[in-house]
């Protein structure tokens, strides 16, 4: 993400951030992510976010343009860019960026989400946004052309969608790089989505698409997971044991390893 979301302890909202897209007069498609309604500039230091209906922040994430938050009545509101569906809600009064690109810096609720899901998490990725039910059971919106929102869905979708490949799934966090998912299940076990041209899958295959290695596959770890991170094409998890593992591109050393192979398994 180009830009940073904190929440205090009280549920305020503040953001900040931005820094690409110079030189233009107009909306850039980052800064309706910090939620500043009508701005045409990046903020360089933490600014609050009104939430109408005095909503209040518990739970935050961010993609590359776009941020995500849970409110206490559990609610999941968006606001940034919309280009690809991420912002899981169609913009009856389509605001644009620069470009001509979708984009809306108000915060609002999603739509497509059951009242049986009762949001617990959300997460992000570069153009998706994904929350986790109560139970089992998750809903992820925006691109989809590799698969990281379930291989049945169309390539990119505009309103919260149940995510076929973990129906049934007792999830603990859902996370997400430019085009793969990751999702860790309350038993620790991490499954991944989507793209692997650079092994981030960890399914110990280098693959183009996911029709090569399947919809949804586990990547294999010698302990069971307490959390996990989505680079831009790396993956991380870290165990219940205090081991992080790495898996994907290593171009820029971003694994921690010997080398600038990508690495297909943990």
């Amino acid at each position: 993400a180009y830009h940073n979301l904190v929440a205090t302890s009280m549920g305020c909202l503040y953001a900040w951030g931005v820094g690409v897209f110079q030189g233009s007069n107009a909306r850039d498609g980052c800064i309706p992510a910090l939620g500043q309604r009508g701005a045409l500039d990046e903020v360089m230091t933490p600014t609050r976010v009104h939430i109408d209906g005095g909503e209040k922040a518990k739970a935050l994430a961010a993609g590359a343009y776009h941020s995500v938050v849970l409110t206490e009545s559990r609610k999941v509101l968006t606001f940034g860019a919309a280009q690809l569906g991420q912002l899981g809600r169609r913009l009856t009064r389509a605001q644009t960026d620069g470009s001509g690109l979708p984009v809306d810096d108000t915060p609002a609720e999603v739509s497509g989400l059951p009242a049986s899901c009762a949001p617990v998490r959300i997460g992000a990725a570069f153009y998706n946004t994904y929350v986790l039910c109560k139970g089992k059971g998750a809903y992820c919106t925006g691109e989809n052309q590799n698969g990281q929102c379930g291989a049945s869905r169309e390539r990119n979708i505009h309103t919260m969608s149940s995510i076929p490949e973990l129906e049934g799934e007792a999830l603990a966090q859902l996370d997400g790089g430019y085009c793969h998912t990751l999702a860790l299940t309350d038993d620790g076990r991490v499954l991944s989505m989507g793209c692997g041209e650079d092994g981030q899958r960890g399914c110990g295959v280098i693959a183009d698409d996911e029709t090569s290695v399947g919809a949804i596959t586990e990547v294999v770890l010698p302990g069971k997971a307490k959390s996990v991170a989505a680079g831009l094409n790396h993956s991380l998890a870290l165990t219940h044991a205090g081991d992080v593992f790495a898996w994907g591109s290593n171009e820029y050393g971003q694994l921690g390893v010997d080398g600038d192979e990508p690495r297909a398994s943990p």
